[in-house]
Formats: C-alpha cells, sequence, structure tokens
C-alpha cells in the first residue's frame, strides 16, 4: 500500500473540493459580468431608438409653412 503524503482518496478529494468551488463560482461571475454587460448595451439602443423616434416624431408635427 502507498503511504506517500497526498495519495489518501480522501485528502485529494478534501484539496479538490475548494478548488473547484473557487473555478464555479468564477465562472458564475464571469458570466453574470458578461449578461450584465450585455444587458446595458442593449439599454443604451434601446434608449438612443427611443430618442430617435421621440425626435423624429416630433419633427414630423411641425407646421412647415404659413399656415
Amino acid at each position: 500500500m502507498d503511504r506517500r503524503p497526498g495519495t489518501n482518496p480522501t485528502n485529494q478529494l478534501i484539496t479538490m473540493v475548494p478548488l473547484l468551488v473557487v473555478l464555479l463560482l468564477a465562472l458564475i461571475l464571469f458570466g453574470a459580468g458578461f449578461a450584465l454587460k450585455a444587458l446595458w448595451w442593449l439599454a443604451v439602443i434601446v434608449l438612443v431608438v427611443w430618442l430617435l423616434g421621440f425626435v423624429l416624431r416630433s419633427a414630423d408635427n411641425m407646421p412647415v409653412g404659413p399656415g
């Protein structure tokens, strides 16, 4: 039987679980950050389209000549 340090499956599991938890947390935070950034860009695009529609609609309602 091999009695070198670190070869016990229980010790390997105890060492691996925190590493996997940190990796999973990093992946979740990366995904959330990407999603939030994408949502910010979408909000900016919608705001620009809304402002353009507002400006163009009010310009369309202005009288052109003597009325």
